[in-house]
Formats: structure tokens, sequence, C-alpha cells
């Protein structure tokens, strides 16, 4: 007998959770080092019940690493105090067209509006953190029309399970998860639910935990353009372990709700790997032993074994009291002395936590966002941060793939769908849109562009001007102003388009024009005025000169002598 859509969906689930198995040691020990309040790593416990043990942590240094790694990602890729993203069209002509960067400026101040209004910049934190810890981060976004907005879930690691499509991007997800009774009844409604919820809805345990599997899948089936839910691209199920057979839910996506950021991938494995958690994990173990082993000496020497005569085995050992020893059976005093030699210990320490530190690019964010140094220039500072924002290139381009870019996507597509944003100007009904990102992180990894455009005109200028000022004519400064606040991320209206420069040059060319025409027509005049004033009693040098001009020669009573120019009735050259 052939299996049901959601029998092989039940086997899917299991499958991927299996694979996931191998991992969760690994995770498990990192969050016990790094931050154990990460993970889940047993979803059938009670979520009330699952306790942090911060047991084996002598010195939080991994986890400050950790804090600052991530307030460093958030400063710098997605900051809620400025914009961040940038749509932009595939065709550079179509930016330029004023009704195309108005409409682009719209959808990026709506969309940054509604981030502003959704709990995403609460979530984005906790997927940076397990994307430094465990090399891998989750959260999923539905939309939230009752309140004008989205609504964001942080996936922790290890209640979920991922596998990815033949372009090693992550296409595929499920989870393990809980609800209360009455978030089971206010999700599905209370005729999909099982008995077990129905009986306990009924008894009034609201709070009584139940268990949730949810799966989303490529439509295999999916249609383009489609507007019911079976038919798109994305398919999300969920149902109770319990009663599998009867789906909760069943829900159709035109985006997959579900991103999952990676540090780095090797081969065809869909969970991340080299992180700096992962990476510095060896080290932060050797840091708690060599702590653990300081605290041990130094509770030796503080509270020593002791040895003495007979008599002495309840010696007091508070402060200030006394202890009578015999006379002649020996003394009361340590039985061995140590030498924990404590400086060498916190050598050794130190060189574990600035590891550590480099390892989380602790140093590079704090000087992103110190940004001090008395003994450089702005220019020297800004040069530094870049240099030092471009060493983390790989990680900000993976993050903008398979994290911002998703995220961006589908808010776009949740507010078209909602008819929040207006309709785009005809010339962009067949065009491409693409996404940019004016983020400190993002904005390094362009400055190798904005330098050599500064450096060509430095040289050009500084160089070659003052010795060949025809290099000008070999420059292109419309376009060299284009490329450059594209790079720098400059809002979009502050560089005006082509045509609205052309008619604004066509314009002042046209008022210079009039202005120099009325500049040779008053000139001329004051001249005809001149001549006519030359002679006042006989015919003036004007009148003679259009004489002279009609072939009449001199007229009768002139005196003087023409110009010699003007001799022969026509004017000479």
């Amino acid at each position: 007998m052939a299996e049901t859509d959601q029998q092989r969906r039940v086997r899917t689930v299991k499958e991927m959770i299996d694979e996931r198995s191998t991992r969760l040691a690994e995770w498990r020990a990192l969050a016990e080092y790094g931050c154990p309040p990460a993970g889940v790593f047993i979803p059938s416990q009670n979520p009330n019940q699952r306790r942090v043990n911060r047991g084996k942590i002598y010195d939080p240094e991994a986890e400050l690493c950790l804090l600052t790694l991530v307030a460093g990602f958030e400063s710098n890729c997605t900051n809620k105090a400025m914009p961040w993203v940038l749509y932009k069209m595939a065709d550079p002509d179509l930016n330029r067209f004023k009704p195309v960067k108005e409409w682009l400026e719209i959808a990026k101040n709506v969309t940054l509006e509604v981030f502003l209004k959704s709990n995403i910049y609460s979530t984005f934190p906790k997927v940076y953190r397990d994307l430094g810890l465990f090399a891998t981060g989750g959260m999923s976004i539905e939309d939230d029309f009752e309140h004008n907005t989205l609504h964001t879930k942080h996936l922790p690691i290890g209640s979920y399970a991922i596998a990815t499509n033949r372009w090693s991007r992550v296409d595929t997800f499920c989870q393990e998860y809980k609800l209360t009774t009455v978030q089971m009844v206010e999700e599905f409604g209370l005729d999909k639910v099982s008995e077990q919820v129905k009986t306990a809805y009924a008894k009034g345990n609201y709070g009584q935990w139940f268990d949730v599997v949810w799966l989303v899948e490529p439509n295999r089936n999916a249609k383009k353009g489609a507007l019911f839910s079976k038919d798109k691209a994305f398919q999300s199920m969920k149902w109770e372990p319990s009663n599998a057979e009867s789906p909760l839910s069943i829900k159709g996506y035109d985006e997959n709700p579900c991103m999952f950021p990676r540090w780095d991938v090797e081969g065809e494995s869909p969970y991340g790997t080299s992180c700096p958690g992962m990476i510095g994990h060896g080290t932060n173990k050797s840091l708690q032993k060599r702590e653990l082993k300081a605290l041990n000496a130094l509770d030796k020497l503080i509270d020593p074994s002791m040895q003495g005569p007979p008599g002495t085995e309840r010696a007091s050992h508070i402060p200030a009291s006394i202890t009578i020893v015999p006379q002649g059976q020996g003394e009361f005093k340590p039985s061995y002395q140590i030498d924990p030699h404590f400086r060498e210990m916190q050598e050794v320490k130190m060189e574990a936590k600035q590891t550590l530190q480099s390892i989380f690019y602790v140093n590079l964010f704090r000087m992103l966002t110190n940004g001090q140094n008395k003994d450089k220039t702005a220019y020297e500072i800004a040069a530094m941060k870049d240099e030092g924002m471009q060493q983390l290139g790989p990680v900000s381009t993976r993050t903008n793939d398979e994290l911002l870019d998703q995220v961006v996507e589908r808010t776009f597509g949740i507010l078209m769908r909602a008819g929040m944003l207006p309709p785009p100007p005809p010339e962009m009904s067949e065009a491409v849109m693409a996404i940019e990102y004016i983020t400190p992180m993002s904005l390094a990894l362009k400055t190798v562009g904005i330098t050599a455009i500064e450096r060509l005109f430095q040289f050009a200028f500084g160089t070659i001007y003052p010795m060949y000022p025809e290099v000008v004519d070999k420059l292109d400064f419309d376009k060299s102003i284009d490329q450059y606040s594209e790079r720098i991320g400059a809002p979009p209206d502050l560089v005006r388009d082509d045509n609205e420069t052309a008619g604004r040059r066509d314009q002042r060319a046209k008022g210079q024009q009039m202005a120099q025409a009325a500049a040779t027509m008053q000139a001329a005049a004051q001249t005809g005025k001149t001549l006519a004033d030359t002679n006042v009693t006989n015919p003036s040098a004007l009148t003679q000169i259009q004489a002279a001009m009609q072939g009449q020669g001199a007229l009768p009573g002139a005196s003087g002598v023409m110009p010699a120019a003007m001799q022969g009735g026509v004017p000479n050259g």
C-alpha cells in the first residue's frame, strides 16, 4: 500500500531528526561552556522545567566575547537606529528615473517602519548569538495583519533539523516544540486539536503542555503566481505526534517563512561550521580548567590541610580563635607548603583570554563601536574601521544571502500582498528589483571602489591638472557622482536623475545666452550713442558710416576724415 502524503511527511521528519542527532553532543558542549541558556536539546521537556546550569563556567570570558560579537552584528548589520536596507532596480538607468526613485524610497521607509513595529529587533540578537556559537541560526516570519506588522520567532538550536537543495540552500525545515492548551486552541481551533487537548481545555487545564511538529518544505506542484494556498511555492504542515494522521494545519507560502544563516559550510552538510564558538571551544575549556586550578590553589593557601599533635583534631579554624598545643609535642601547622605561581598562572589565563577576544573579533567590534584613538586622524580611523570590517567579508556576505535577503524579500512580499505599498510606476512592471544594504559592515566591502574613485580624482587634479588642464575632458563627473553615491549609500533624493540634470543645464544655458544677448545689445546701443554724439553740428560719424556702407561717400558739410578702415565704402577685414 502506497504511503500517503502525511505518512511521507512523518517519515521525512524522522529522517531529518536522526541525521541531526550526531551534532547534539557538540552543540550541548558549546552551550555548557559558552552560553548555557542557548539551545533546546530536549524538546519534549516542559519549558518551565528547563534549568540553566552554569556549573562548568568559572571564567565568563567566552560568554562576554560572544555578547560583544552579538552587539557588533546588531550595530553593524541591523541597527534599528539607522536605515540599513535599500531597494534598487537591476537596471541602473531606472534608478535615476525620478518616479522610480521616489517609489523605492517609499517602499524602503514602509519596510523599516514595519520592522520597528514588529519584534524582529529582539529576534536578531538571538539569531546572531546562535550564529556565533553554533555556526547556525534560525528564525521565522509570519504576517500579523491584525497589527499591520510582522511576527518573528527565534528557532533555538537543537529543536529543529534542516535540509538543503542542490544549490546548498536551506529549503526544508522541521521543528519539535510545545504549546499550551490555550495556545493550541487559539492557533488551530478547537475542532482541529486532538481529544487530549479538547479534554484539557474542557477541564480548564489551560497551561498543560502538548507536543507539536512543524514541517516546511518546497511544494513540488507549485504554480507561479498562485492564489490558492495549495499551489504556493512552500507548504507548511503542523501536527501532534500522538495524532499524526490528522494535521493541525496546512498552509502555503509564497516565500520560505524560515531563515537559517550559517557562519560557514563544509561539503554537503546543511549545518554551519568553523564559527568563533567552535574555534575557541578548546581555548575556553582550557581557560575554565586553569581558573579551577587557580581557585583550588588559592583555597589550599587560605584554608590548608593542617597537622598537629594529639589533641588538636578539633582545632578551630575560625579567624582570631586560639588552639592550645601540648608543650613539646610539636606545632600546629599546614601539612605541606605549595607555590602556585600565581603570576605565571595569570599570564597564561591572559593569553587565553586574548586568544578568545581575537577569535570573537572583540577588538574589531570595540574599535568600530568606540572609534576612539587620540593618535589617529578621523580619516585614519575610518580607514582602520573599513579594513577591520573587511575581515568579516565572507560571513557578512553569507549573512546577507541567507538571512537579510530572505527577511527583506519575505517582508516585501507580505507588504505588497497586504496593499501596504502604493502601486509601482509602469516602468517597473517588467523590471527586476535588487536589495542593497547600507550598514557599516556592507559598506566596508565597497570601500575598495570608493577608494579607487577618490584616488583617481586626486591623481587627476593633484598631479596632472596643473601641467595639463585638458585632463578634465577625460573624466565623466556625472557617472562618478552616481557611482560614489551608490557605494556610500547616500539617500537617492540627494542626487538628481539624468533628465532633471539635463533640464537644469538647458535652463542655465538659455539664461546665459539671454544674458549674453542682452549684454551685446547694450554694448551696441552704447557704441551707437557714442558715435551719434561725436559731432552735433555737422552730420555725425555714425551717419557718415551708414552713408559709406550704402556707397554714398562723404556727406556734404561733413568734417573730419573717416577712419582708414571705413574708406572705400565697406569695412576692411
